[in-house]
């Protein structure tokens, strides 16, 4: 996406074999057929050739694109687990849930505001005027998600489309408790975990993100994007030399339906 023949490339089908950690992408396409996440299963699809559309995100700052998302953007609880975690990579995949369980013993807290301009409900006439839906206060977690799952275990958003011109953003405010975010983090690999009211889901065609406050990461399609000062001397020393793709201010996620070409089950 950020090749000068950029038209062009998104034109290109992509396709995608299971070699990661989390393998959200592949995970996303071949649950939808109801395939097993394999590399089989994976290489079959790819050899069908069937062709389909997905979403991007643009994600600006001061209007000026500066990188983009295919599958996920996360700030709180899921970034800091995601970046936090890497400094026991030699534990392999067992590092993500030590992690979680430490970061659920602490549950931090992010001072910011969330932006989100929602499509029109179902029923209603086409031209009905779009508002804004404005949350302000302390975040545990922000996670917006263009797929149905950030990883092969974490089914994050059940009713998220390859191509609805949306992201489902789910939100979780200060005040949740860590019992009840230790039992939807238990729920999240069957996606169970949206029934419990204090997790709330949105689509959005756009979303703003400010954060307010010196602390925190926010990572887009698991990568590390942006860190505030505060947080700096506390990452794992891969992460602290990184040239990221953001500044830890207010970032503008704008959809982009149907942009990029996929090779689907």
């Amino acid at each position: 996406m950020c090749r000068a023949d950029q038209a062009a490339a998104a034109k290109m089908p992509l396709g995608f074999v299971p070699a990661g950690t989390g393998n959200g992408i592949v995970k996303s396409l071949l649950s939808r057929a109801g395939e097993e996440l394999n590399p089989v299963c994976a290489v079959l699809s790819i050899l069908r050739a069937r062709l389909d559309k997905a979403d991007v995100g643009a994600l600006e700052q001061e209007g000026q694109v500066k990188t983009y998302s295919i599958l996920s953007l996360s700030w709180g609880l899921i970034a800091d687990v995601d970046i936090q975690c890497d400094r026991y990579r030699f534990l392999g995949e067992s590092r993500v849930l030590l992690q979680a369980a430490a970061s659920i013993v602490k549950l931090k807290s992010y001072k910011g505001r969330l932006q989100l301009l929602c499509p029109p409900a179902e029923g209603t006439a086409p031209a009905t005027p779009r508002n804004w839906k404005v949350i302000d206060g302390r975040f545990v977690c922000l996670w917006a998600m263009n797929m149905s799952h950030a990883a092969y275990d974490l089914h994050v958003a059940p009713e998220a489309q390859l191509q609805d011109g949306c992201f489902d953003v789910v939100v979780l405010k200060e005040g949740i408790s860590r019992g009840t975010v230790a039992r939807a983090f238990m729920e999240i690999e069957k996606g169970t975990h949206i029934r419990y009211p204090q997790i709330e889901i949105y689509k959005a065609e756009e979303v703003i993100w400010e954060p307010s406050c010196g602390s925190g990461i926010f990572s887009v399609d698991g990568e590390l994007s942006a860190c505030g000062p505060e947080t700096v001397e506390s990452l794992p020393k891969m992460h602290k030399a990184k040239k990221l793709a953001l500044g830890y201010e207010k970032v503008h996620l704008k959809v982009l339906k149907a942009k990029l070409s996929l090779l689907v089950p």
